[in-house]
């Protein structure tokens, strides 16, 4: 009344409202924060499964994946023994080789149960030993020795095999 504007009603149908959300709407307002979070979750996969490898080529990366309780485990199916070479000296068994790194990555050298056991299978002695470098780069190669006492009378077969422990226990 005190304007004078004149105001004409008109009938709204459900086509109509803009107030209203539809989902279509709901669904194009966040599919960029649904992407990000995929592409997050994505990648924090790939280098909690591939933390061996980040972390032969950046060792400061270990003690994150320590802190929240993902041990490091060398891939013991890329690791060969090599060179396996053993003498006596009176009665210790000295037995030197090589740990070689077949795989396509530099990796974490494994550690190594070395066994000596007579032809009728008793352990004559057994020790876990560690190549002398820590990381393999790839078709490269870390050697080993190891002295253990024996009878150098005895027949012995010794193995060497890695073995899938963590890179610091």
């Amino acid at each position: 009344m005190i304007c004078d504007h004149i105001w004409t009603a008109r009938l709204v149908t459900s086509g109509d409202r803009q107030d209203m959300p539809n989902f279509t709407s709901y669904l194009y307002n966040f599919r960029l924060p649904v992407i990000v979070v995929l592409i997050c979750a994505g990648l924090m996969t790939s280098l909690i499964k591939g933390r061996g490898t980040l972390t032969a080529y950046f060792p400061g990366f270990i003690v994150g994946f320590y802190w929240i309780g993902l041990p490091i485990l060398p891939p013991i199916d890329t690791l060969l023994v090599v060179n396996l070479d053993g003498s006596y000296a009176g009665e210790m068994l000295r037995l030197r080789g090589a740990l070689r790194n077949v795989g396509s990555w530099s990796w974490h050298a494994a550690p190594l149960r070395v066994r000596v056991t007579s032809p009728d299978g008793v352990i004559l002695n057994e020790t876990i030993i560690r190549p002398d470098d820590p990381i393999i780069a790839t078709n490269q190669q870390s050697p080993f020795f190891v002295q253990l006492d024996i009878d150098s009378g005895a027949k012995a077969e010794v193995s060497v095999i890695p073995i899938s422990w963590s890179i610091f226990d």
